[in-house]
């Protein structure tokens, strides 16, 4: 049950939604992955368009209705509050909106028993969530010789992530007697946010340190479009005096272009594309998994 339909519904053509979600999502992996994290211009409009026109041909007045709006909405967040402010990559809010078009309910899941009668978020929700906790213990993996070296350096952990650290572990705490307490939440689901609480505190520490790692100060003509700066690494001033910007655009290199000292630049960025995949590929086949931990479904065999 879709929290903003407020029923169950029927997906229209689920099975050719959910194949060309998937090859879309494939596809966009690949470009990440193997082609420097630069995934065409054509292949992600020619993906939105094709998820469109699925929409079209499939036409239902509630559920295409609202996987336009849905697709609207995640447009909107994805590309002037996340892209535009140079959190993430352009290419991963494009696939994401496509997502959306093309699953804006939940499929039957593969591999678990519908979810009836449970007010779920949007199935583009789930995938992002599974997305970015995939993409959490991926750079959990990477930057492990990075925490292990400022563990051993003195004052690379600032106060401030202590703090935070802190704050996180305190309100952890809080919660965690509370739920005890009242006993109304199943042991897999708490173990869930268990996990997310202790990677959120190990990001807070160490931070910085990770962001330094994936810094390199390069030369303008090495710095891209689509490129994101560490803007907090560079002279506040000369920041102040050409608007610069986490995002680079052509406007950006432009006030750029007489800067004869090398920028800090965001290199080493891991894509984020191979997450979304994974997200939609264990979405696809478990349903919700936030739910599925909650224990609202099981395993259909």
């Amino acid at each position: 049950m879709d929290l903003i339909l407020g029923t169950s519904v029927l997906l229209p053509w689920e099975t050719v939604r959910i194949l060309v979600a998937v090859a879309g999502v494939v596809a966009g992996a690949y470009y990440d992955l193997f082609n420097k994290k630069n995934v065409p211009n054509t292949f992600l409009y020619g993906f939105l368009a094709i998820a469109f026109v699925v929409n079209l041909l499939a036409f239902d007045p509630l559920v295409s209705v609202y996987a336009i709006l849905q697709a609207a909405a995640v447009f909107v967040l994805t590309y002037f509050l996340l892209y535009k402010t140079g959190q993430w990559g352009g290419a991963d809010g494009f696939i994401l909106t496509a997502v959306a078009l093309l699953l804006p309910v939940a499929p039957h899941p593969v591999l678990a028993n519908p979810m009836g009668g449970v007010v779920t978020l949007p199935f583009v929700a789930s995938v992002f969530f599974v997305s970015g906790l995939s993409f959490m213990l991926w750079m959990l993996v990477r930057s492990l010789p990075v925490a292990i070296q400022a563990i051993r350096t003195k004052g690379v952990i600032e106060q401030k992530a202590w703090v935070g650290a802190f704050m996180i572990a305190l309100a952890y705490f809080v919660f965690s007697m509370v739920v005890s307490n009242l006993g109304v939440m199943s042991s897999s689901y708490f173990a869930l946010i268990t996990g997310v609480v202790l990677l959120s505190v190990y990001f807070v520490l160490f931070m910085e340190p990770i962001k330094a790692s994936m810094v390199e100060w390069v030369a303008l003509k090495q710095v891209e479009e689509e490129d994101i700066l560490a803007v907090d690494r560079m002279d506040p001033a000369l920041v102040k005096k050409y608007a610069v910007g986490r995002l680079v655009d052509s406007a950006l290199l432009s006030r750029l272009k007489s800067v004869h000292s090398k920028i800090p630049v965001y290199k080493k960025l891991p894509p984020f594309i191979p997450h979304l995949l994974v997200g939609l590929a264990l979405s696809v086949l478990f349903g919700d998994v936030i739910l599925l931990m909650a224990g609202y479904s099981s395993i259909a065999f």
